[in-house]
């Protein structure tokens, strides 16, 4: 989940698209191309690649936890990831249910529940479960990058 928090904002920035206009607004003085683009065909282009990249197309958990042995498991649950996890387990919660129609809070709030299970429960019953696709969501992520490199376009691909 995306988050950009200032002191001067009344509260985080949870949305990609209004965290890149933030930023282009804020830093008029930084060369380069804006994050946000102007022309329509360009900003529905933008659209598509935001939406490709919250999918569950280009999840990672299964690369990351995929190949971690019992006694590496143990210690994630043990560590500060752990206190992340359920942070953000809370947080999208709470904007889940202030906004339930926006489809990337639904999403990671899934997608994090199954972690967060997964890390505070049993964990061969749970890292059972939430790897059961494997190969799945390794093709999946391979078609994910695929999209992604074709959708990438100049200035932004460098």
């Amino acid at each position: 989940m995306p988050t950009l928090a200032a002191s001067h904002l009344s509260q985080p920035l949870v949305d990609t698209r209004q965290i890149l206009e933030y930023l282009d607004q804020s830093r008029p003085s930084v060369k380069g191309p804006d994050l946000t683009p102007v022309d329509f065909q360009d900003q529905c282009r933008a659209s598509a690649l935001i939406e490709l990249v919250h999918s569950n197309d280009l999840e990672t958990g299964v690369i990351i936890f995929g190949c971690l042995n019992d006694s590496e498991f143990h210690r994630l649950q043990a560590s500060p990831f752990m206190n992340y996890v359920a942070a953000r387990q809370t947080a999208l919660e709470k904007y889940h249910s202030a906004d339930p129609t926006n489809l990337l809070y639904g999403t990671k709030l899934i997608e994090n529940g199954a972690l967060h299970s997964s890390l505070t429960g049993s964990p061969n019953a749970d890292r059972t479960t939430i790897f059961a696709d494997t190969p799945a969501k390794y093709r999946r992520f391979a078609a994910g990058l695929n999209m992604l490199e074709r959708q990438i376009l100049l200035p932004y691909a460098v």
